[in-house]
């Protein structure tokens, strides 16, 4: 069945083949391909209009959905002929979210994204007073032990928790947390699992030794991809090769502000990635020290191993010490005034600091894969604790030729008693 999408305003630019794919993956996901669904991608007059018809709200909004059918939560429809085969319609305000990515500097495909799955939601039934609430939460996290040396074993064991646990009981005996800001949610129970392996190994718990019907897991990023690190995942890697414009707007950055060039560095690049094979080690890098330090909502998460900006900078200055560098460049999704002080407290920093136009025209996925590039090529690189951003660069920088030693680095917490550093994947041709 379809997925119909209309764009019904001009107001900003939208991807429409991979939005589509998102909810046509999202309907599947949610066991409901044979239904269609129409997708409406609308202004501000627009939404203003319909929301103050249907929800006496007169202002513009991120979703509007209008289900075909009335259904309990997570059911699906019973059609009795082929025109009921129809989940209804979600209308994107593409205007409004594009205003409040401007202003809290996400990702507009991303949120996008995850807007379309909330509408998808309301047409099966889900409403915002439907309870929000989790009845397991299992916080994945490494093994005290740690990795013991010999036979590398996967395995999964309830445990207790190393690090204090985020989530504390409130006067009604839910469990409270940080839920990424959505306050009324809650959780039943929570519990630590101690995990080393890839994500099937998690698969016994969730299909035999629990019976709840939803299953929070966090931390997933202590879970290996089941086929990480192997000549498939190298390749499929290798393959996505950043966009031509934003690596030469880099490019550009680097030789003007960081007198950086491929020439001088020792990082060459072929345009095709199959005649990318470059031996590790000899690839240089730039004068200068590659730097990302994430903040924002991370931090929640990953309060004890990312360090403050204080302790970032004291690190900073005793790397470019020690490496005899005088320049550092920073990719960070600090607040304004975090990266206000990071300016006081390091005034030789460099960061890629866009016009409005070129914000309006990368968006920040280009802006994020600028960062990136520029990382790649510093002469040495730290980053954050568990960060997808820093593991791009780490595989980049594979991919150029370095020497894992300058590549596989990260922050420390200032209260972290055990600061283990990434695990060099050797790439595999």
């Amino acid at each position: 069945m379809s997925v119909a999408l209309r764009n019904a305003q001009f107001a900003v630019p939208v991807r429409r083949a991979p939005l589509r794919r998102a909810v046509c993956a999202l309907r599947a996901a949610l066991g409901a391909s044979r239904f269609d669904v129409g997708l409406v991608c609308a202004g501000n007059a627009l939404m203003r209009r319909l929301n103050g018809a249907y929800r006496r709200r007169s202002e513009p909004t991120d979703v509007l959905s209008f289900p075909f059918h009335q259904v309990a939560a997570g059911e699906l429809p019973r059609p009795r002929c082929r025109a009921e085969y129809n989940l209804g319609d979600i209308f994107l305000g593409v205007e409004y979210i594009h205003q409040q990515c401007r202003e809290t500097g996400e990702d507009f495909d991303d949120v996008l994204t995850v807007t379309a799955a909330h509408g998808l939601c309301h047409l099966l039934g889900y409403r915002h007073d439907t309870k929000p609430e989790w009845e397991q939460i299992y916080v994945l996290q490494g093994y005290a032990e740690g990795w013991k040396e010999g036979t590398w074993e996967e395995k999964i064991n309830e445990r207790p928790c190393i690090d204090q646990l985020l989530y504390s009981k409130d006067k009604h005996g839910y469990y409270r947390g940080w839920f990424w800001g959505y306050e009324e949610t809650r959780g039943l129970n929570a519990s630590c699992l101690s995990v080393q392996g890839s994500a099937s190994v998690v698969a016994p718990i969730l299909l035999k030794n629990t019976s709840a019907q939803s299953v929070m897991l966090d931390r997933a990023e202590n879970l290996l991809h089941d086929h990480y690190g192997g000549k498939d995942y190298w390749n499929t890697r290798r393959s996505m090769v950043f966009a031509k414009h934003l690596r030469v707007v880099g490019d550009e950055f680097r030789k003007k502000y960081l007198q950086s060039t491929d020439e001088a560095d020792r990082t060459q690049y072929k345009e095709d990635w199959t005649q990318m094979k470059v031996k590790t080690g000899t690839a240089l890098g730039g004068p200068y020290l590659g730097v990302h330090l994430r903040r924002r909502d991370f931090i929640w998460g990953h309060r004890e191993d990312v360090p403050s900006l204080q302790g970032a900078v004291k690190k900073i200055r005793s790397l470019l010490e020690t490496l005899k560098l005088e320049k550092v460049f920073v990719a960070t999704d600090a607040v304004e005034e975090e990266v206000e002080l990071l300016k006081k407290l390091l005034p030789e920093m460099a960061r890629f600091e866009p016009s409005l136009e070129e914000l309006e025209l990368y968006k920040d996925g280009g802006l994020a894969v600028i960062d990136q590039w520029i990382c790649a090529h510093a002469r040495y690189f730290i980053g954050t604790s568990v960060s997808t951003f820093s593991f791009r660069i780490h595989e980049e920088r594979e991919i150029l030729g370095f020497d894992p030693k300058t590549t596989y680095n990260r922050f420390c917490g200032e209260t972290e008693k055990n600061c283990e550093q990434p695990t060099h994947w050797k790439i595999v041709y």
